[in-house]
């Protein structure tokens, strides 16, 4: 609420609230204002003022800038939410100003955000690769089994897929391959890779098949290329007719667990990393290296372990 005082006259009070003009009454009869040397009194018990507005204000006549020659105008604000407002604004203005950033500062925040990327961002995309690769390693593991169950049905039990004596090279995997799998599984081509094996490439990868007497080794590869690193090679057997222990008898296809001891007790001990022959260390026997990687990241709940080696190279 503003009131205005001219010439000393009291002539006019003119109240805004809101933004908008309310009325305009006479000065001498609502506030009985009275201006002498600089200073104006307002009744404390005035009724006819808006709450908020009763008391006593008294402005030291130093304060008042003079509006004009031989006169004396004042402007009083008695409603309280127009200093609250002023105060708003000020504040608003400082705020922003102190908001603001220097070259020099976006400079170093830039710099901070660059460090803590190249930090973070190998991990993450390391991280990635591998729940990337592990997803196409369980979709291998049901593609093919789901083939072999089928192939069950119209085959007989895997038992009577094998001979005492098969011929190992490519022309006899590439026939048991026709026979058994192939009409099971959707993949694009078949080629001839590593002189003997048969190698069959998938919609997400490629695996090779070397079949024997127990039925056969199988070999995973993520990027569909022949090399045997641990983040690319994964070892698989078809679980064949025989009694050994190591291959659980299961007429499925299993993570490669072949002689393996079966002790698999991280951390105190695994001899699927340590072993000196099939184990997932770059110390194994070059015929067998990483042999059982792909059995311990099963046991491991189809996660890297942390001590995985998936860095190595063959």
């Amino acid at each position: 609420m503003h009131v205005v005082l001219s010439n000393n006259s009291c002539q006019s009070l003119v109240c805004y609230s809101g933004g908008a003009t309310q009325a305009v009454h006479d000065i001498e009869n609502l506030c009985k204002i009275r201006v002498s040397d600089g200073t104006a009194t307002l009744p404390p018990h005035s009724n006819s003022l808006p709450k908020g507005a009763r008391g006593e204000k008294k402005i030291p006549s130093h304060s008042i800038p003079p509006l004009g020659e031989g006169s004396r105008e004042t402007l009083f604000t008695f409603h309280s939410s127009l200093k609250r407002t002023y105060h708003l604004n000020v504040l608003t203005s400082y705020r922003l100003k102190k908001c603001a950033f220097t070259l020099a500062e976006v400079l170093i925040t830039l710099g901070i955000i660059g460090v803590v990327a190249a930090m973070t961002i190998p991990s993450v995309v390391g991280n990635y690769q591998k729940l990337k690769t592990i997803s196409y390693v369980k979709k291998f593991y049901s593609d093919i089994n789901n083939a072999v169950r089928m192939s069950v049905v119209d085959n007989g039990d895997v038992e009577l897929w094998m001979e005492d004596y098969r011929q190992d090279n490519y022309s006899a995997n590439l026939k048991f391959l026709q026979e058994y799998i192939l009409p099971y599984i959707k993949y694009l081509r078949v080629e001839n890779c590593n002189e003997q094996r048969a190698c069959v490439y998938l919609p997400y990868g490629m695996f090779s098949y070397r079949v024997d007497y127990n039925g056969g080794d199988i070999a995973f590869f993520v990027n569909s290329k022949y090399e045997r690193f641990p983040k690319n090679y994964f070892a698989f057997q078809l679980n064949k007719k025989n009694d050994n222990p190591s291959l659980a008898n299961r007429p499925t296809v299993e993570p490669y667990v072949y002689n393996w001891n079966g002790d698999y007790n991280p951390p105190v001990s695994n001899t699927l990393k340590t072993a000196g022959w099939g184990g997932c260390n770059t110390n194994a026997g070059d015929d067998a290296k990483y042999a059982y990687c792909t059995k311990w990241i099963q046991l491991n709940n189809w996660e890297v372990p942390d001590d995985y080696p998936w860095n190595a190279k063959e």
